[in-house]
């Protein structure tokens, strides 16, 4: 018995096996595009999140510093309140003292003016001279009472006279004295407004800081956002073409696909055959390398001897540089096949955002004598930190 089978549907069959390699091809190419620009996001969300935790601890620290200068500003203020009080009470005590000081020498001259009367008046006595007078006298009784009345009147006046005139001196000290400390408490009130007017301009300016290190943390946090909903769509995208995938090329090779995307694992080990990474420290500068913690799975610190030039560990793009909380000034190398390497620590950065560099080529340096001292380096696969020493020869 003979099956019998439409030309129609022997073309549509000749047609999808000629078809069948180059969609499959199509797809698997589509997929790997799909997975690295996935793993380029889980990277950039990676950085984000280091440059949102940098803003918030920069934040928490300008927020320490102002309200540090807020107070300061507020002493400033009591010390200067104080002050003018002080300025005020000075003020006053000096316009008493000026008014004690006008009195006390209209009672002087008026005593001088009655003692000068008196003299001439003395003088006159019966259109004679003083001394006449005295000597007028019948007897002699006569002339030792008026003598000792003259004498009396005389002395009398004179010591009047001499204890205004040592009120008026005290008067006169004191009024010096308050002038001097009015100076004084001008001369500091002024410094104090001086002061007050220079933290004015520090809190002024570390709020403005402030306000730029939210918005940069706003930024970030937006992108990151960005970053996220870009990756949630291209796993969508991707779940649609394994979909298609698995539907188009038979059940044999979607078994294989399906393993070679399983095999990560594999792909890390031979990756990094390739990638051949080299230590970012000359040997004979290296002192000691410990692993930051006890598997070694996040980083590893190279503790130096000398002055070191620190080089790339493989050819690659600068992805960041700059400055990172915890961390200092940072260099991160983007390279094939899903790694990356960060150089932390350093003293000196000497390569530009977007460069590429070749294996061994100086990216920065640290001084042995410096703050640093040490070399922090991380080995990444696909945005996860690896064990640095199972990558480097030994």
């Amino acid at each position: 018995m003979c099956l019998k089978i439409s030309l129609p549907t022997i073309v549509a069959l000749c047609v999808a096996l000629l078809l069948h390699p180059c969609l499959y091809g199509q797809d698997q190419a589509s997929v790997q595009d799909i997975q690295k620009e996935i793993e380029d996001i889980d990277l950039q969300i990676e950085f984000m999140k280091l440059k949102v935790k940098s803003s918030e601890t920069k934040t928490t620290d300008l927020n320490k510093r102002i309200t540090v200068k807020t107070k300061e500003v507020k002493n400033l203020k009591s010390q200067i309140d104080q002050l003018n009080e002080g300025l005020r009470e000075t003020e006053l005590n000096v316009e008493k003292i000026k008014i004690q000081a006008e009195t006390l020498k209209k009672r002087i001259t008026s005593i001088l003016n009655r003692y000068k009367s008196r003299l001439v008046q003395l003088h006159k006595i019966k259109q004679g001279t003083l001394l006449s007078s005295m000597f007028a006298a019948k007897d002699l009784n006569s002339f030792l009472n008026r003598y000792q009345m003259v004498k009396y009147l005389l002395e009398s006046d004179k010591e009047v006279v001499e204890t205004l005139q040592n009120e008026q001196q005290a008067i006169n000290s004191l009024n010096e004295e308050m002038s001097r400390k009015l100076k004084h408490l001008e001369a500091g009130k002024k410094e104090l407004d001086s002061k007050e007017k220079k933290l004015k301009n520090e809190t002024s300016g570390l709020n403005a800081m402030l306000s730029t290190l939210l918005l940069e943390k706003k930024m970030f946090l937006n992108k990151e956002k960005k970053l996220l909903t870009e990756k949630e769509s291209l796993k969508k995208a991707l779940k649609n073409l394994d979909s298609v995938v698995t539907k188009v090329i038979p059940e044999d090779v979607a078994a294989d696909s399906v393993a070679q995307q399983d095999n990560a694992e594999t792909q890390k080990v031979q990756g990094a055959k390739v990638m051949q990474f080299a230590w970012p420290v000359a040997n004979n500068l290296r002192e000691e390398v410990t692993p930051i913690n006890e598997d070694g799975a996040e980083a590893i610190l190279v503790a130096l001897i000398a002055d070191s030039e620190i080089t790339a560990a493989s050819k690659g793009k600068v992805l960041y540089k700059g400055s990172i909380s915890g961390l200092g000034d940072v260099v991160i190398l983007g390279h094939e096949r899903g790694f990356s390497t960060v150089y932390a620590r350093l003293d000196n950065i000497w390569v530009g955002l977007n460069e590429v560099v070749e294996k061994g080529d100086v990216i920065g340096k640290i001084a042995a004598g410096g703050r640093n001292a040490a070399l922090h380096f991380e080995i990444r696969f696909g945005s996860k930190k690896q064990k640095p020493l199972e990558y480097l020869p030994y």
